[in-house]
């Protein structure tokens, strides 16, 4: 009787068992760090915007154009990304740039040579993952929203 057993077969069987198991975690990996560089990104670009909006340094921002100028602060950063727009009411459907501003020369603490300038800025990225991961993603995509509010004298 031979007593010797031939384990070629396990081995088959362990790899197949790994190989799936571990490029799961390589690409949630690869994922998570290419959604927290987006997520850096965009967030400084959104609190960027704000700033430059509330302090208005040229005088060019009013009510009517501060949108269109948020989303080209934002865009002149972040690149790689789509182009974002400005629009009334977040819907996440692409890169998008919702603004609120005010400039109060009646505000406390503000006079009309230094009025309160307020800005605030949301910005929302549809983060398209690697794979579809059920329960988080929606169709493969993450909405990444951002916020900032960045509240200033102005022409100090």
């Amino acid at each position: 009787m031979n007593k010797t057993r031939t384990t070629r077969g396990q081995s088959v069987v362990e790899f197949a068992i790994i190989v799936p198991i571990f490029l799961a975690l390589v690409g949630a990996t690869a994922d998570f760090a290419r959604l927290y560089s987006a997520w850096i990104s965009v967030s400084s670009a959104t609190r960027d915007a704000a700033e430059y909006l509330a302090t208005n340094p040229n005088k060019d921002v009013t009510v009517a154009n501060a949108g269109t100028i948020a989303a080209g602060v934002v865009n002149s950063e972040v690149a790689g990304y789509g182009s974002f727009t400005s629009v009334a009411s977040v819907s996440c459907d692409g890169p998008e740039v919702q603004v609120t501003y005010t400039s109060d020369g009646s505000a406390p603490g503000a006079s009309s040579k230094y009025p309160l300038g307020r800005a605030s800025v949301g910005t929302c990225l549809p983060f398209h993952t690697l794979f579809s991961y059920p329960f988080i993603t929606h169709d493969g995509a993450w909405a990444l929203r951002v916020g900032a509010t960045y509240e200033v004298l102005q022409n100090r």
